[in-house]
């Protein structure tokens, strides 16, 4: 592995990273993704203070922008979503960690609401304890749910070739910092 690194010159979180925008993209991976968007809804329905519903959008309008920058190309006709578009596949791969996260976070509370009773030593706290996880929640989800749709919507905006005021070949930062500046 150090020598992996040595030859690329990255950090161990730029081969994660790789390694994760490669992953993100098989089947079996998104086929359990989609099965975690469900899996959000329902605990939604059953305790929709927890954020989950949020949750499972954000998940969705990440799968959607996925879908989307691997079929759109830049204004050379290269395609977005490749190995070599590291400003592509890093920062949604870092967007998808957020979203997981958050779904851990979920599952955590709902697993110590349900077990923690079974502990002594944290059945005396557990009610207050598990009150405040739930406030946190949503704060916690709202933030990395934000974080996450402003990568998707950068990443899919930005890159559009087709939005008046955004020359045509100019270089990705140039997009960006432009989409940023513009004004419908």
């Amino acid at each position: 592995m150090d020598s992996q690194l040595e030859a690329t010159y990255e950090g161990p979180e730029a081969v994660q990273r790789r390694q994760l925008s490669v992953t993100m993209t098989d089947e079996l991976f998104l086929t359990q993704f989609r099965e975690w968007i469900r899996e959000m809804r329902g605990i939604a329905n059953d305790r929709p203070e927890t954020g989950a519903c949020s949750l499972a959008t954000a998940m969705q309008l990440w799968l959607w922008s996925l879908n989307h920058l691997q079929k759109a190309t830049d204004a050379n006709g290269g395609k977005l979503y490749q190995g070599s578009r590291q400003g592509v596949t890093f920062p949604l791969a870092d967007a998808l960690c957020w979203l997981l996260a958050s779904r851990c976070q979920i599952l955590d509370l709902l697993e110590l609401e349900k077990r923690g009773p079974e502990v002594p030593t944290v059945a005396e706290g557990l009610a207050g304890l598990t009150a405040f996880l739930t406030d946190l929640l949503p704060c916690a989800i709202g933030a990395r749910r934000r974080r996450s749709g402003r990568v998707c919507a950068e990443l899919v905006h930005g890159y559009n070739r087709t939005r008046p005021g955004i020359p045509k070949a100019a270089p990705p930062a140039t997009r960006r910092t432009t989409w940023r500046a513009w004004k419908p």
